[in-house]
């Protein structure tokens, strides 16, 4: 999947200057192949929430460290894109 559009393009200039951690541990992605899951992983996936928003998952690439529960957290080079009316996330990383 292709993230062409960075997350102030796409949500009209909003920052998302910090967030605060949910999961307490990274879920693994799978590739699918045929309609059915292989043991290839091929992201990672935490929840973080912002004030006045929902909760709201971002993909990583690699697998990352979290911070302790609902720590406050900046993302690396976060990214968005829209499909089907549904914005998914992804992040290089979170910022020490």
């Amino acid at each position: 999947m292709l993230f062409s559009r960075s997350c102030s393009s796409l949500c009209g200039q909003q920052q998302f200057p910090s967030q605060s951690r949910l999961s307490s541990e990274l879920e693994s992605q799978y590739r699918y192949e045929n309609d059915k899951r292989t043991d290839e992983v091929i992201g990672y996936k935490a929840w973080f929430t912002q004030e006045s928003l929902d909760p709201f998952a971002v993909k990583f690439e690699h697998q990352i460290k979290l911070p302790k529960y609902m720590a406050l957290i900046e993302f690396v080079n976060l990214q968005a894109i829209e499909i089907r009316y549904n914005v998914y996330f992804k992040a290089e990383g979170l910022a020490r």
